[in-house]
């Protein structure tokens, strides 16, 4: 064992007396990645480094949806279009952050996407969104995969797999929304 090894395990020894254990072992494996995959703040406010964006007809519609199903926060619009125009009544693109992940929704056809290579529900599937839920999910008596499962379909999403335990270790089920995009919800088990 080399001197480096050997003050590592000491550190995780030691820092289980603590109940730290995890955050150890998590700060030793980040800083042994290379800088540009390692966590950092951004320097803007609300903006997260790897963002998803989905395209849709009706923003409000669509963030509302997110919001109310899947639990998301709106933290921004953007309330003028690519020509200058107020769009206060309907915005052109919202920020919505589920756990410190953002995931933005953006009117067809607006900025620099052209209407013809946006997804929608007849595109074929080229992405998929996972979104894994926790313990702080669960009512108590439902598992949170097969509760927002349920949540989802009485919101218009069409089921493409039913819950199901995995053989790696996580309760998964597939839903596309009525946006078209598939979303894998999972939970360790």
């Amino acid at each position: 064992m080399n001197t480096k090894s050997l003050i590592v395990a000491c550190l995780i020894v030691g820092s289980s007396a603590f109940g730290m254990e995890e955050q150890v072992k998590e700060k030793i494996f980040e800083e042994s990645l290379p800088e540009q995959v390692q966590w950092r703040p951004s320097e803007y406010p609300g903006v997260t480094w790897l963002t998803t964006m989905l395209f849709v007809e009706d923003v409000p519609e669509a963030a509302k949806f997110y919001e109310e199903v899947f639990g998301m926060k709106n933290i921004f619009d953007k309330v003028t279009s690519e020509d200058g125009v107020i769009q206060e009544e309907a915005p052109v693109f919202i920020r919505l952050r589920f756990r410190g992940s953002n995931i933005c929704i953006f009117k067809k056809g607006v900025q620099f996407f052209p209407k013809e290579v946006v997804p929608g529900k007849e595109a074929t599937q080229s992405m998929l969104i996972w979104m894994y839920l926790d313990d702080s999910d669960d009512d108590g008596k439902t598992n949170a995969v097969d509760a927002l499962f349920k949540k989802a379909i009485n919101n218009k999403c069409e089921c493409i797999r039913e819950p199901k335990d995995e053989f790696w270790g996580d309760r998964v089920a597939h839903i596309k929304d009525p946006y078209g995009y598939i979303w894998a919800l999972g939970k360790k088990i």
